[in-house]
This record gives C-alpha cells, structure tokens and sequence, in this order.
C-alpha cells in the first residue's frame, strides 16, 4: 500500500525539518492514517543490532529499547498477542517510532543507556531523581589531585570517580575531610604559576600538604593521591602494608618527620578499621544486590552493598520507577546498567537474587569497564546467601520508608499553600523574584534577582544588574532602575510577563 503523496511545498522545500513537525501520514487525528503509517514502518525494518525509540502524538521519547533483531522485536509490540496490560497501554500510545542501527549488541547496549539518560522515557525503567546522587571525583587529570564533589551527567569523565552515593553530599563532606586529614590532599580549586610565600590554613591545621609553596614535590604529592585513591576503593591492608614499608626506608634514612607522618596516617586507617563490619575473614571484594516491589505505585527500591577486602563498606539504596515491564529480571538488568554507567567500578563478583536479562552481554559489558573478569552469582546457602538476604530485608524497610514519607512535589505544595495563606495570595505563588541591592556608600552599586519556581530555585534565571548614574546610596531608586530595566526589556522582547510574586 502506498503513502500518500506530500503536498509540493513539503516535497520541495529545502528548510531543516523541525523537530515538533509531521506529515499527514504522522499525524494522530486519523487512527487509520496513523495505523497505515506504521504498518508500512514495520515492513522496512532491518534484522540487525541496534536501538529503537518509540515515540507518541507529541514526538516524546516515550520508551528505548535495544535488541540483537530490530526488526522481530520491534515488530512483537504490534503483533504479539501476548502483551502484557502495561505493555498494550504503552503500544496504545505509539505513533511513531526511530531506530538507531549498530554493528554488534555491545554497542546497543551502550547506545540505549545514553539514550535513556537523554530522554528520560516515561516507560524504561527509571532512578527516581536519580540527579540527586552525588559522586566523589578525584581530579587526576590536574597536577596536584583534589577531592570534589560532582553529580555524573552521563559520559567519560576526566578523573577517577567513586560512587554515586545515595547518602547525600553531607556524609560525601565527611569523607573528603577524613582523607584531607590523613592523606592531605589540598581542599582549594586554585591553580598558581609560581609558588607563594605563606601556606593556607588548612596546612596550619595539618589537612593540606601545601604544594603551593613548594613544600611537596609533584612525585611526593602523587604518591598520596595514589594511597588515597587506594583508601577510597576499600583496599586498606594493601595500603598499610605499603605505610609499613614507607615508614622502614624512612627511618633508614633518618626522616624521622616524615616517619611520624606516615605513623599518623596508619594509626587513622586503622580506627576507621575498627569501625567497620568485618563480613568475611578472606579479602572479598563484591557487590550484594536486592530488589523490592510495590507494584501499585509502580515502584522499586534497589539496594546494593558493597564488599571491599572482606567489610561491608556501605549501603546504597535507590528507588526505581518501574511502570511498563513486570518481569523482575528486566528490573535488575535495567538497575546494572543504569548504576554502574555512573560508577564505571564494578567489582570482580556480583551476587543477586535471580539472573539478570541478557546476563552474558551485561557480563561483556562490566569487564569492558572494569578491565578485568567479572562475573554474576546466585548464592545458595551460606555466609553469602545469609547477606543477601539481609539486603533484601534492608531493600524492603527502604521501600516503606518511601511509601509513607510524603513526596519532595507535595512537601513544596504545601509549603506553597502556607505562604500563599500567611500573604493571603489569590493563588499559589508559583514563581517568585526575589530582588536585592549592595552598594558601599553609593558607590559599585549592584542589583541581583534569584527565582523561584515551584518551590525550587531556577537558577538558569538569575540575573544580575550593574547600576549606573548613581554616587550616593538610595536604594529605593536602585531598586526601581533594575525592576524598570528588567520588565522592560521583556516588553520590548515581547515576552509574555509571568504570573509571579515579588520581594
């Protein structure tokens, strides 16, 4: 069956296609138009690797999908009748869709994990907030390497990462000042081209080795990020054992400060030691993997524990939204691309519940990143089927938690409705422009503007005003000169005015 033939203007123009653009052909209106369009679609798939995204009335990603066989898989959401309720709900919404070809399924994969963090599709299965997890970054690609903390965006990041931890940047905080304190590696951004005089207070209060006057060397100062590096990955009695060493050839060469240094730096290692669960008597190093389910709100609490040389060195949970598949081995398979694409540090042994899906391709996969073996396990009894079973039951107490916490969107409603009752508002204050002068005397005078919109602040928004023509302080005339030059420069740009509250 043919498609109907474009209208002239369409066929000849030569202007880019806009992205919200459609033919009739694609366009909803017409379910028959629609159901033809597609059908003919079907007929031209290729049977090679690659990705497909399907797409709805408004040309939103709405689910990525990858397989070996585009053209069978693709094909079974229209023909299979054996769809699950979910899954007819999800076709029932398709009107159109893309595909992405590739030459092997590795890169399939690797290509449906960009895309699921580019769009966000309604239908895969998604972290639930997931910008919130912070990661540490260890800048290895400067001279002298510091701790900073970062949220991954998806990609190749320049230094060695750590995480994500779900724990929030206050206990990451807690961490960078541990490793200051024993490894001193410099807390400050700044970059110099000639050494100074004075060292910084940090130094004076021993959590900074001051390579900016000189005092380290760059082979010294990269030793400590090393043992750093080593500190954060869990392998402390490699670690020790290496201050050991250090500490033997330094007394043999009569260094006796830098002896009581690395002294120091045994004695804090080895407190956090005692701190921590020993798990094991052997020096495993794996990842323990549970999940759990509420299916009537869609929801999955994923909680991973990590095992470095033998202790338990955290718990991270994250909570998944699940709202098209309903097999729970597509759930797992999803989470281990989804974390370790952030982590890109996956352990030797992965021990989990059940197989994820397409296992041997995940396998290929995390050994491309960690360049070495890694495997999945499926303990059956003992010491690992005890501690997977302890992560599930944590994995469930999460889930709890998060089904009678209130969400963040209506703690902000709430907090909305107070304001707009406390400044007896005509409604809800969705945006706010909040508008402050500073000045020294009248003079280097300066206005600033932050916004917020639905109780969260758009930071893209804030501005900035440099006001002019005036010497003496008057803050109401400031004040005036920037809201006037703000409000008309939206008119003249012809902006609509936004329905907001201003302080």
């Amino acid at each position: 069956m043919k498609r109907q033939a474009k209208h002239p203007s369409e066929e000849n123009s030569k202007l880019p296609r806009p992205e919200d653009y459609r033919t009739p052909d694609e366009r909803p209106g017409d379910p028959e138009n629609c159901h033809r369009f597609l059908a003919e679609k079907l007929e031209t798939l290729p049977s090679c690797p690659g990705v497909y995204l399907m797409r709805d009335e408004r040309r939103r990603v709405i689910y990525v999908g990858k397989s070996a066989c585009l053209k069978n898989r693709v094909r079974s959401y229209f023909h299979s009748r054996s769809l699950s309720e979910r899954i007819r709900r999800m076709v029932s919404m398709i009107r159109n869709f893309d595909i992405i070809t590739v030459q092997t399924e590795m890169e399939a994969l690797l290509l449906e994990n960009n895309l699921i963090k580019k769009y966000r599709p309604y239908f895969n299965v998604l972290f639930r907030d997931d910008k919130q997890y912070p990661a540490l970054e260890l800048t290895t690609f400067e001279t002298f390497p510091r701790l900073r903390i970062i949220r991954p965006r998806g990609g190749r990041t320049r230094g060695l990462i750590f995480g994500p931890y779900a724990n929030g940047v206050v206990d990451l905080k807690k961490v960078i000042k541990t490793v200051q304190k024993i490894f001193k590696l410099r807390p400050c951004r700044e970059t110099w081209k000639k050494l100074k005089e004075r060292a910084c207070l940090y130094s004076h209060m021993g959590m900074c080795s001051a390579p900016c006057t000189g005092k380290v060397s760059a082979e010294e100062y990269a030793e400590q990020v090393e043992m750093a590096a080593d500190f954060l990955n869990g392998h402390t009695k490699g670690l020790l054992d290496t201050l050991h060493m250090q500490i033997k050839e330094e007394a043999a060469l009569l260094r006796y400060e830098r002896c009581a240094e690395l002294r120091d730096m045994i004695k804090a290692i080895e407190l956090l030691e005692e701190k921590q669960q020993i798990v094991f008597n052997n020096r495993d190093e794996a990842d323990y993997i549970s999940l759990a389910y509420n299916s009537e709100h869609s929801l999955c609490c994923a909680l991973l524990w990590q095992v470095r040389e033998g202790k338990l060195q955290g718990q991270h949970s994250f909570i998944l939204e699940t709202r098209l598949h309903e097999h729970e081995a597509e759930h797992l398979a999803g989470f281990i691309q989804q974390y370790y694409a952030a982590n890109q540090q996956p352990p030797p042994e992965i021990y989990l519940e059940y197989p994820p899906e397409n296992a041997d391709l995940l396998i290929k996969w995390l050994e491309s990143l960690r360049g070495g073996k890694v495997s999945f396990a499926v303990p059956q009894r003992g010491t690992k089927k005890s501690l997977l079973q302890q992560s599930k039951a944590n994995a469930v107490r999460c889930l709890q938690d998060e089904m009678h916490a209130p969400s963040r969107l209506e703690v902000r409603q709430e907090a909305l409705k107070e304001l707009q009752q406390a400044l007896k508002l005509p409604k809800l204050p969705l945006r706010m422009e909040c508008y402050d002068i500073s000045n020294i005397q009248g003079r280097y005078a300066v206005g600033s503007m932050v916004v917020f919109e639905h109780g969260l602040p758009h930071r893209s928004h804030y501005r900035k005003f440099k006001i002019v023509g005036m010497d003496t302080p008057n803050d109401f005339a400031m004040m005036r000169e920037i809201i006037t030059r703000h409000f008309t420069r939206l008119l003249d740009e012809e902006q609509p005015l936004p329905d907001l509250m201003i302080v």
